[in-house]
């Protein structure tokens, strides 16, 4: 979402001082999301397939890494760089909105719904 926010805010930028401000904040949630992704990967995995599935994921980003540096070079070169950049922000609002509404469950994989109930009646 944050890079997202902060892509739009690039793309719509009339300053170079905004603009300047804005990519450095949107650098920002590109190594908060690559750790969150991996750790949310992870625990969810099984183990007996984990290293296929972190495999799978790293072929995935680098596909995704190729198509995307293709997309955004095509979008600047027949419209212009804030084309490219509002249409990253509009993506990734969108890809935020939907895994924020998709929700993820709160109940930790490795010790069990028990256990967390158990600490909330402590405190």
């Amino acid at each position: 979402m944050l890079t997202g926010v902060f892509s739009l805010i690039i793309a719509l930028s009339p300053s170079l001082v905004v603009l300047g401000i804005a990519l450095l904040l949107a650098s920002f949630g590109n190594p908060i999301y690559a750790v969150a992704n991996q750790t949310a990967l992870m625990e969810a995995a099984d183990p007996t397939n984990r290293g296929s599935l972190m495999a799978t994921r790293f072929g995935l980003v680098q596909t995704a890494s190729i198509i995307g540096t293709a997309v955004g070079g095509f979008l600047t070169q027949q419209f212009s760089p804030a084309a490219a950049y509002g249409v990253l922000g509009v993506g990734l609002v969108l890809l935020a909105m939907y895994a924020i509404a998709a929700g993820r469950s709160t109940t930790n994989p490795l010790h069990g719904a028990a256990y967390e109930e158990a600490t909330l009646r402590q405190v």
